[in-house]
């Protein structure tokens, strides 16, 4: 029997991804996170005996104590081998990509490293947002949970072999940051063109957040997007 534990983001996608995993595997204990969570938190709480854990949009990153203890974890990246980190949507409406996807890869002690062993991708529509692109990649990333655990207990397996999946597809830059993603934020006025304001403004728009931004008088101004 393969213990499972999953590690998903306290949402509706969250919930779904209990569901697929739990109706998989007999033996899942299952944590839902809200924003916020501590790794302390979770270390008290973490099964005493796994042997895979399935991380699904986790809020928490987890530390080699807890990767060391299981056979091995999958973590399930809501962007493409070019968006690692954070901000996939972000970058790839502000860069004008015409394609995005997600993955499933191995976790290592560093984010988003681990060798990608299944991806899948879709087209970004004229009219996306932040808001519409998340919706459609949260959508194919449960497709990708539903393929592995299809693969995973298709053979009944006690003990999942490190070469049960073998690597499709290379992490294309290293993982983007919060940094990172707060320079696509800033708006430098007057120096950047309309054109780019306009991009920085559709790239960082999400109803109930904070976007775009100038600094004025020491002051952050946030943009609305029309």
């Amino acid at each position: 029997m393969t213990r499972v534990w999953l590690l998903a983001k306290n949402d509706a996608f969250g919930e779904m991804a209990s569901e697929i995993v739990k109706s998989y595997f007999n033996a899942t204990f299952v944590q839902l996170l809200d924003p916020g969570s501590k790794l302390s938190d979770l270390k008290k709480h973490r099964p005493k005996s796994i042997d895979l854990i399935l991380s699904y949009c986790c809020p928490v990153i987890l530390d080699t104590f807890i990767l060391s203890r299981v056979n091995f974890a999958l973590n399930f990246h809501p962007g493409p081998p070019k968006y690692p980190g954070i901000g996939g949507y972000n970058f790839a409406l502000y860069n004008g990509d015409s394609m995005y996807g997600t993955v499933c890869h191995i976790m290592e002690k560093q984010v988003d490293t681990g060798a990608i062993i299944m991806c899948n991708e879709f087209y970004i529509a004229d009219n996306d947002a932040v808001s519409s692109l998340r919706l459609k990649a949260r959508t194919y990333l449960l497709q990708l949970l539903l393929q592995i655990c299809t693969k995973l207990s298709a053979d009944g397996l006690l003990k999942i072999p490190l070469d049960t999946f073998n690597k499709v597809a290379d992490w294309e830059c290293p993982p983007h940051t919060y940094s990172d993603l707060e320079e696509l934020k800033q708006i430098h006025y007057p120096a950047m063109s309309t054109d780019e304001i306009s991009k920085r403004v559709r790239a960082s728009h999400y109803p109930g957040t904070r976007g775009a931004f100038i600094y004025a008088g020491g002051r952050r101004f946030y943009c609305l997007r029309s």
